[in-house]
């Protein structure tokens, strides 16, 4: 028996998202700002797309039930208006193959990624263009029925990276081309508030046609004081409060209570998905002033152990967080990415444990939990920091894209097939 024990319909999978693994996504706008960027570019990147069917069944084999995949707007609708059946066709392809196999396709509809004409029109700086999202959701939930649907991954990310940092597309494309970024609050805001509106309206539409679940997911992480001090805590205070907290009470409340978060609504989660990767801690930093939060600074919380990337590896955050969200929305919850770029499998292994066994303790002091989705199945394109970051239980050799699961690809598989880490698990694995 299990030592660690998880409900009889838990979901165990892995995320992805589009243009991290597909390849040649040449209609959104990481694909313009690569090839006019110092940046690596993403190109055939894993060729998930024409891989799937071998990926899945991979996927399958190992002993996962769960597949977290984006839908990409771009392919989808290449052109205003315009909705191509053939890509339309090849989503289809995946869902039946990831059911074929016994696996819960969980779509994602957008990540972080936008069809060009899209960008041209303003992007998500123009709260009219929620609409146009609204026709491509609406388009989806005509064509595909879900158990469980996410709608927008981690808005706050994409508008602090999309408003304030030099390595990362604008939100939107001018007349003469890239916009300089104006690394300031009020811009951020506004975006986040959109993609938040666009998620308002998604729900809504979705529902009319889909007797599925639908929740979207946001970066949740744990911001602590980096001292005693009371400047420390009064930033962290304010940080997280509009980086956290706001979001939180308006999707409880359903009323906006920060500047530019967005008119009311109603209820619009059937679940919370929680991304989650890494501990900060908040400083005020009177002598910085970088923008756009000046003086409320952050870094990877001291005295723990790293990932590739600088994170703090926080496993105790976890629980804090899944405690937060249960106190403030009382709605169940899913693990939608939780993952460590490394060079060391066994770092990853130690990693997966360690937040489980978090995660088992949120579930026994009243937390509902109906699944993790580990990011990432595979090694991908990491966006800004191009391949260099190892995310993947399953290892890609770049020069021939072949698969190669690591030790943590087989360990969460036993996890997922008992349901629960015993001390057989850990004693072959750590």
């Amino acid at each position: 028996m299990p030592k660690i024990k998880f409900p009889d319909d838990f979901l165990w999978g892995t995320s992805t998202a589009a243009h991290q693994v597909e390849g040649n996504n040449k209609k959104n706008q990481w694909w313009k700002w690569e090839q006019e960027t110092d940046l690596e570019e993403s190109g055939i990147a894993c060729d998930h797309y024409s891989r799937y069917e071998d990926d899945i069944k991979l996927m399958a084999d190992i002993g996962y039930n769960a597949y977290r995949f984006s839908i990409e707007w771009s392919r989808i609708e290449p052109r205003e208006g315009e909705f191509d059946e053939e890509e339309i066709k090849h989503y289809k392809n995946i869902v039946n193959q990831s059911r074929e196999n016994g696996i819960e396709p969980i779509p994602m509809l957008w990540h972080w990624t936008n069809p060009l004409w899209f960008m041209k029109k303003g992007g998500w700086k123009k709260k009219r263009n929620i609409d146009y999202f609204a026709d491509f959701v609406r388009k989806i939930s005509e064509e595909f029925e879900f158990d469980y649907w996410l709608t927008i991954d981690e808005p706050m990310v994409y508008a602090n990276r999309s408003c304030a940092s030099e390595n990362y597309p604008p939100t939107y494309i001018a007349e003469d081309g890239w916009p300089k970024k104006e690394k300031t609050l009020t811009p951020i805001f506004k975006v986040a508030s959109n993609l938040l509106q666009a998620h308002a309206k998604s729900y809504e539409i979705i529902r009319e046609k889909s007797s599925g679940e639908v929740g979207m997911s946001k970066a949740v992480n744990v911001l602590e004081p980096a001292s005693d001090s009371s400047l420390d805590e009064w930033s962290t205070n304010i940080r997280d409060y509009l980086e956290n907290d706001a979001w939180l009470q308006l999707l409880k409340k359903g009323k906006p209570i920060a500047p530019y978060y967005g008119e009311e609504f109603g209820n619009v989660l059937d679940f919370f998905g929680i991304n989650y990767f890494f501990g900060e801690e908040c400083y005020f930093d009177e002598k910085s002033g970088t923008p756009p939060y000046h003086f409320f600074q952050t870094r990877p919380k001291e005295n723990c152990e790293k990932s590739y990337l600088g994170w703090c590896i926080y496993p105790e955050g976890l629980y804090k967080v899944l405690k937060r969200i249960e106190n403030t929305l009382e709605i169940p919850i899913m693990i939608t990415s939780n993952g460590i770029a490394t060079e060391t499998d066994l770092q990853r292994r130690r990693f997966m444990i360690d937040h489980l066994k978090q995660m088992q303790k949120s579930m026994d002091d009243g937390v509902e939990l109906t699944g993790y989705l580990h990011w990432s199945f595979m090694d991908n394109f990491e966006w800004a920091r191009g391949f260099e970051p190892r995310f993947g239980l399953v290892e890609i050799d770049y020069e021939n894209l072949s698969r190669i699961p690591r030790k943590s690809a087989y360990m969460f598989g036993e996890i997922a097939r008992k349901n629960g880490i015993n001390g057989a698990i850990e004693e072959k694995y750590l």
